[in-house]
């Protein structure tokens, strides 16, 4: 890791810009606003992987003393803990899919495989051959979708939780300007 944190800014004219307006729970238990969180990830992704983060945020001094400021980090800290949860739930429910799609896949490989071979000893015609070809590439397409799960599809969850680590760990650092 780089010793001097990347920087993520952020300029808002009030702590509540950054949070979902129509959630209704308490503020610390909000949602992120999608616009906020949608640059936030967006800037994450852009820099390198072992850095660390830290999002610094500009309000207007006038929302130093607000209740919102204090629980600011937590909060936010909370959101991207949770977005990494669900993440790794999505990649457990990819894989388990995964899982039941080769059990299926390998069956239906075995069923046409066995369709093939009784064809292929009952008979020596040409249309029959055909036949043959057909169940053992409609065998094979089966596998398919298992194999495109283990190949390609959970990387990206994978890797959008471990971005989802690092914007919880990230530090909030607070400036205050005159508007």
């Amino acid at each position: 890791m780089t010793d001097a944190p990347e920087r993520i800014e952020l300029r808002l004219h009030t702590v509540r810009q950054l949070f979902q307006s129509l959630d209704p729970a308490p503020f610390h238990d909000k949602d992120l606003d999608p616009d906020a969180v949608a640059y936030i990830v967006g800037r994450a992704r852009d820099l390198p992987r072992d850095a660390a983060l830290e999002l610094a945020i500009e309000l207007p001094s006038a929302e130093a003393a607000s209740e919102e400021v204090r629980g600011l980090e937590t909060a936010i800290r909370a959101y991207f803990e949770w977005r990494e949860e669900m993440a790794w739930r999505d990649l457990r429910l990819r894989l388990t899919e995964g899982r039941q799609a080769l059990f299926m896949g390998l069956m239906f490989l075995a069923a046409c495989t066995l369709a093939r071979e009784i064809i292929a000893a009952a008979t020596d015609s040409p249309w029959l051959a055909w036949i043959e070809e057909g169940l053992t590439i409609v065998g094979w397409i089966a596998m398919w979708h298992p194999v495109d799960i283990f190949l390609y599809r959970w990387w990206p969850i994978r890797r959008e939780a471990l971005l989802n680590r690092r914007l919880a760990r990230m530090r909030v650092a607070l400036k205050f300007a005159n508007a």
